[in-house]
This record gives structure tokens, C-alpha cells and sequence, in this order.
């Protein structure tokens, strides 16, 4: 991760780029340690990831509002990569409807907790 100051060239590629959020700002946290949950940059490095997230993005820019499906698993990290999703969606596109659904009210509050998280950890440039 980039330890410099957010430009308005990093704000466009956000933008218009979600994969660049991803590399540069993003962070994930372990979870299996509740006690010392590690704080760490998203693994950038894994394209499945990045062929999800370009996806994403064909689908809003071509308007293609269909449904996405990702096998979930802890190991694949799909939460994480879509509530990092719609929180970089939210900060560079501010009108957007996001909906997170999820099957139970506490499950729905652990992944708003988790991107309220990863927004605390950003660049304070980006908050």
C-alpha cells in the first residue's frame, strides 16, 4: 500500500477503475483473531478477484443490473470484496443505491460493521 498524498488523478482512477481501489487502499482484517484482529492490504494479487471486480464494473457501466453470483466461502473472501466494492462505489460515485441483503439482521450488521472498519483504516484523504 501507498503511504503518499490521494491526488485528484487517484480519485478518477478510483472511479473509473474499482481494481485500482483495490491495490492501492484497500484493507482487510483477519478475523479468526478476534482478540488481535490483523489489519492488512487486500490480496491484490489474486485475479479471480480482479476478473469479480471488472465485472462489477461492465455491469454499472453498461447498465446491466443483473444479479452477480459468488460462491462464498472464508477462504475466497467474498464479503470482503463486495462490501470494499460498494464502499470505494460509495465514495466515488456519491448518488448510488447500494443494498446489501443479507439472511439475518446480525449477519446484515457484521458486514456494515466491516465496511465502516475498512473506512476508518483508509487514507485520511479518502475519509
Amino acid at each position: 500500500m501507498r503511504q503518499q498524498i490521494i491526488t485528484a488523478l487517484d480519485l478518477m482512477n478510483m472511479r473509473d477503475d474499482s481494481w485500482y481501489f483495490f491495490e492501492n487502499f484497500a484493507m482487510t482484517f483477519d478475523e479468526r483473531d478476534a482478540k488481535n484482529p490483523i489489519r492488512k492490504p487486500f490480496p491484490a494479487h489474486n485475479t479471480r478477484y480482479r476478473e469479480i471486480v471488472e465485472r462489477f464494473d461492465a455491469r454499472i457501466e453498461t447498465r446491466e443490473y443483473r444479479l452477480i453470483a459468488i460462491p462464498k466461502s472464508r477462504q475466497h473472501m467474498a464479503s470482503w470484496l463486495v462490501m470494499l466494492y460498494f464502499l470505494n462505489k460509495a465514495m466515488t460515485r456519491p448518488k448510488s443505491a447500494l443494498y446489501i441483503q443479507s439472511e439475518q439482521k446480525e449477519k446484515a450488521e457484521k458486514q456494515i460493521k466491516r465496511v465502516n472498519d475498512a473506512y476508518t483504516y483508509l487514507h485520511p484523504d479518502l475519509q
